[in-house]
């Protein structure tokens, strides 16, 4: 069976932590996030050249294009999340979502929670990052 849990952030949250927040709130074992739209004034995203705590920085004003990725419990690496983002001349930048990126007006959100599955990261000697488990319940 599918939930849906749906939010609106506002200007100034932080689109990541809130996200990882609402996850860890709600007890959610295994999700997806089914859309976001919105803004946000500014951009932390890490591309697929950097690694860690390298990320880019962005100043806007963006749009929020597209919002994707899993959800499963743990702070640091539960949420794997990618973001696309258009600015005012319609250039597209995007990578993976990082703490630091800022609501502007508003992000609307819904989140799409599994209850048959769960999700757990583990970390895989042949790409040296913590991926995706599915656990059946």
């Amino acid at each position: 069976m599918l939930k849906a849990i749906a939010v609106r952030l506002r200007r100034g949250q932080d689109l990541k932590q809130e996200i990882v927040r609402i996850v860890s709130q709600n007890d959610v074992g295994a999700g997806f996030v089914g859309t976001c739209i919105g803004s946000v004034t500014s951009a932390r995203i890490r591309t697929a050249v950097q690694h860690g705590d390298e990320y880019t920085e962005l100043e806007g004003p963006f749009d929020i294009l597209s919002l994707t990725g899993t959800l499963a419990p743990g702070e640091a690496d539960g949420c794997h999340l990618h973001i696309s983002l258009g600015d005012g001349d319609g250039s597209v930048f995007g990578g993976h979502l990082q703490p630091g990126t800022l609501v502007a007006t508003t992000a609307e959100i819904v989140l799409c929670v599994l209850d048959s599955i769960s999700f757990s990261r583990e970390l895989d000697n042949s790409t040296g990052f913590p991926e995706l488990v599915v656990n059946e319940l």
